[in-house]
């Protein structure tokens, strides 16, 4: 569950991150497309099933409310994550989880906004409208 979640934190295994591998981490996700998302195209990604492979609809709401837009992910997913629970109401442990889960494979580049997915998931949410 939780280890696994945070595994693009800690790239080596060591049970440690240092500030080269944090560094190296928010430079990559600074880089992501996941990073430029408006508010409403987070509700979008969190929504969609391709991206965040759990039902989500019942937070969106708090989303919207806390502004939280591609940037803000850094903050809620990655460098605090208990903000999660706290400020966005998420108390699913496993929810926590798989939204840290889709954070990191966008990270990572393996994610349903990478080059080759981005096609994919528009036209799908065009399609929900």
């Amino acid at each position: 569950g939780s280890a696994e979640a945070f595994s693009c934190l800690d790239p080596d295994d060591d049970g440690q991150i240092t500030r080269e591998e944090m560094f190296d981490l928010k430079t990559r996700f600074f880089r992501s497309r996941l990073s430029h998302l408006t508010v409403e195209e987070v509700r979008g990604w969190v929504s969609s099933e391709r991206c965040v492979p759990i039902d989500m609809s019942e937070h969106l709401s708090a989303f919207r409310a806390h502004e939280i837009n591609g940037l803000s992910l850094w903050k809620f997913g990655v460098k605090n994550p208990s903000l999660l629970r706290t400020r966005l109401g998420i108390t699913s442990e496993i929810k926590r989880a798989t939204l840290t889960q889709a954070i990191c494979r966008e990270i990572e580049g393996h994610g349903c906004l990478a080059p080759n997915s981005m096609k994919r998931w528009y036209s799908e949410e065009e399609g929900k409208g």
